[in-house]
């Protein structure tokens, strides 16, 4: 699976402190790297690679041609499938019942719950596949990977 933007960003940060670490710069204002103090400068190189591989490994690869053609239509079915199981809007942004509300809002509760039990289990492989492909179809935006936008609003 592919990591979120942050995570990448992270990796690219921790590269960039241990560059300047071997390398002996500035962390930032008030602290500097002394390389001559680094006792095993291979370790601090295998770990930069660690995480290189780590981002070429967890970044998504854009999609083009056919095989975007292909994984856009696909990436349709299963918005449409997804959005016929999950729980509408309004249904899953309820709020606990009270002893004091009515039966009904209670049983409302209780079916959203069950729906949302139901969605998770039957539709975890297509909500993985669809992120999956919607990020190979738009890497750059880390939005087009949720499902909340599938959601019905009723």
């Amino acid at each position: 699976m592919f990591a979120s933007e942050a995570v990448l960003r992270e990796k690219r940060e921790e590269i960039k402190e241990m560059e300047s670490l071997l390398s002996g710069g500035k962390a930032d204002r008030d602290v500097s790297y002394r390389n001559d103090k680094i006792q095993d400068p291979d370790l601090i190189k295998q770990e930069i690679r660690k995480r290189q591989a780590f981002i070429e490994k967890h970044t998504p690869q854009r999609l083009k041609g056919e095989a975007a053609n292909k994984a856009y239509k696909r990436a349709k079915e299963l918005a449409a499938e997804i959005k016929e199981m999950m729980p509408s809007e309004k249904m899953f942004n309820q709020r606990y019942p009270r002893n004091s509300d009515s039966h009904t809002r209670a049983s409302d509760f209780e079916k959203a719950v069950r729906q949302q039990m139901e969605f998770q289990k039957a539709g975890t492989k297509k909500v993985e596949e669809y992120r999956y492909l919607m990020a190979r179809l738009d890497p750059a935006n880390p939005m087009v990977r949720s499902i909340e936008q599938l959601r019905r609003a009723r």
